[in-house]
């Protein structure tokens, strides 16, 4: 995790067996939890993944809102 001046950075990864587009499980709440909170903090989740690699999360989160406040 780190902090600058555009905002906070947070990279996760992990040397697991990475996550394929048909993969049989379904789609968890994890994922979808974390996309929520985000956009409520102006976030973007930038994930890749390739079988075999492992998969790499990449979470930022800006801090001056001004630049993504809609007026309110």
């Amino acid at each position: 995790m780190e902090r600058d001046a555009a905002g906070i950075v947070c990279i996760v990864r992990d040397n697991g067996v990475g996550i394929t587009a048909g993969s049989s499980r379904p789609a968890g709440l994890g994922l979808r939890g974390i996309r929520d909170r985000l956009k409520g903090l102006h976030g973007e989740l930038e994930m890749t993944s390739a079988p075999g690699r492992g998969t790499e999360m990449i979470i930022s989160i800006p801090i001056n809102l001004r630049e993504h406040s809609d007026g309110n």
